[in-house]
């Protein structure tokens, strides 16, 4: 072997302690790296394309509706009755991003306002994106929902925190969304338990703690995202279960 074929033979061999590298080993290697960053990206889209959705969601832009604002123990709007809820309809609020619709709703507690968003349904869940609240411009008379008290209840489901479950992630549950969800709720958006079958006409309700108010930090973190048993007492407000969860009694079935 040549003296000259020698030398390029060993320009193309990597020492880690020399300070430059061949050129072609520098090619061979953005090479690999950006064959390899493609693969993952491919990787990462064709999962979450063919990801199971067992229940389709519906992103619905420029939605308006006017009723009464509640702002405990998460915000909700109480709307009249309609064609799809002939007895009225109680509408949970969130914000953007992970936070709940607190801030956006706190100085019209009990008022009749006017809101804008983007309104997420999957299955029997439907959360509404605010946008803006206003005090209602046509000055219509607040809404009173009916609070019926259930008695106490053992159910079993999956904690999840409303938005992602109703559509804003897909699928929204299980193990791999844990960490989200436990954001989300932190964020002040509403813990869901969802249920397989649907009790009292409806697949969902919204968690809150023994007093009625929202969960505390410290009582639910390790719960979410698992099949769990709950005990607590359960009202309906509206059309929407409430359960006040006893979570000392929480149990994995």
């Amino acid at each position: 072997m040549s003296h000259d074929a020698l030398k390029a033979r060993e320009t193309s061999f990597f020492v880690g302690y020399f300070k430059n590298v061949p050129h072609d080993v520098t090619v061979f290697c953005i090479g690999v790296g950006a064959f390899l960053i493609g693969a993952f990206a491919a990787l990462s889209f064709g999962l979450a394309y063919t990801a199971t959705d067992p229940v389709p969601a519906a992103y619905i832009p420029d939605t308006r509706v006017s009723g009464t604002y509640l702002a405990m123990p998460y915000p909700m709007v109480l709307l009249a009755p309609d064609a799809e809820h002939p007895a009225g309809h109680t509408l949970l609020l969130a914000g953007d991003g992970k936070s709940g619709a607190q801030q956006a709703g706190h100085a019209f507690s009990g008022q009749a306002v006017d809101i804008s968003g983007a309104l997420l349904k999957r299955g029997s869940i439907d959360m509404l994106i605010v946008d803006t609240i206003v005090a209602s411009v046509a000055k219509a008379p607040t809404i009173t929902a009916d609070v019926v008290s259930l008695g106490r209840w053992q159910v079993s489901g999956e904690i999840c925190d409303g938005k992602c479950k109703a559509g804003a992630m897909k699928p929204g549950t299980g193990l791999a969304h844990k960490a989200c969800a436990n954001l989300c709720i932190q964020g002040g958006l509403p813990p869901l338990l969802v249920t397989a079958q649907p009790i009292a006409g409806s697949n969902f309700f919204l968690l809150t703690s023994p007093s009625g108010g929202p969960v505390q930090t410290g009582t639910w973190e390790d719960l979410v995202a698992r099949p769990v048993t709950l005990q607590g007492a359960v009202e309906k407000v509206g059309d929407l279960l409430v359960l006040k969860a006893d979570w000392s009694k929480a149990a994995f079935p």
